[in-house]
């Protein structure tokens, strides 16, 4: 799905929709969709505000998520977005929360990571840590399993 650097209506025009399949009664605009994947349904909602870097979520949003969520009956639901539906203190780290009786992960980023700094008024500063990706594991018995992996390697892997 796409973040606050990319542009919906190019990545709509320009990615196969076996990449990125766009329900045809999405919002306008937006890059919202539903995949099944082994009894698990994977929701993706479209949170860009073009040229800004928080997210948001309007009515059509919303009702396209009740009538999606709605289709997916009893089956297990993920749903991903860029920016959080939380205030988390800050972007661009792994953070998880429990809420609303579920759970919320933000992924590390592929590209740099901010400092952590909770303060209210601290500045944003980039800090050049190795990229990171979340790397979904769910099964019916034991749910969802997420593990964090560094994107580039400092050292080989050795032998255990």
């Amino acid at each position: 799905m796409p973040g606050n650097h990319d542009d919906p209506a190019a990545a709509r025009a320009g990615l196969d929709p076996a990449q990125m399949p766009v329900d045809a009664d999405a919002p306008a605009g937006r890059c919202c969709y539903r995949v099944a994947l082994g009894g698990l349904q994977l929701v993706a909602l479209d949170t860009v505000v073009p040229r800004q870097p928080h997210g948001a979520l309007d009515a059509a949003q919303l009702d396209w998520l009740a009538r999606t969520l709605a289709a997916c009956a009893d089956a297990p639901v993920l749903v991903f977005m860029h920016h959080p539906p939380l205030p988390t203190g800050l972007l661009h780290r792994p953070v998880q929360l429990r809420f609303a009786g579920t759970g919320l992960h933000v992924a590390p980023s592929v590209a740099h990571q901010l400092a952590l700094d909770l303060r209210p008024a601290a500045p944003l500063r980039a800090r050049l840590e190795p990229p990171q990706v979340s790397l979904h594991r769910w099964t019916a018995e034991l749910g969802l399993c997420t593990h964090l992996s560094r994107v580039d390697t400092v050292e080989p892997d050795w032998p255990v």
